[in-house]
């Protein structure tokens, strides 16, 4: 289940000092415990998107900026 964390969101996109690559986190809407996470193939850059198709929940992640090519990542979250 995709809900709210304690940062106000369920999906979260971020590269820390520790972690130079991005990650999406996952969290859950009760307990706001990290579901799962991806490592993401570059920065994330604007929103955030969802759809469903044939049944299934996805996420899609703009990425790139910087100098680098922007493209979509789709990830299946159910």
């Amino acid at each position: 289940m995709l809900g709210l964390s304690s940062r106000g969101n369920a999906l979260i996109t971020q590269a820390t000092a520790e972690e130079k690559e991005p990650f999406l986190y996952a969290h859950d809407a009760r307990t706001g415990d990290v579901l799962g996470e991806v490592k993401l193939p570059g920065a994330a850059f604007g929103a955030l998107m969802t759809y469903s198709a044939g049944g299934r929940q996805y996420v899609v992640v703009p990425i790139g900026g910087a100098g680098l090519p922007a493209e979509l990542v789709a990830v299946q979250v159910d």
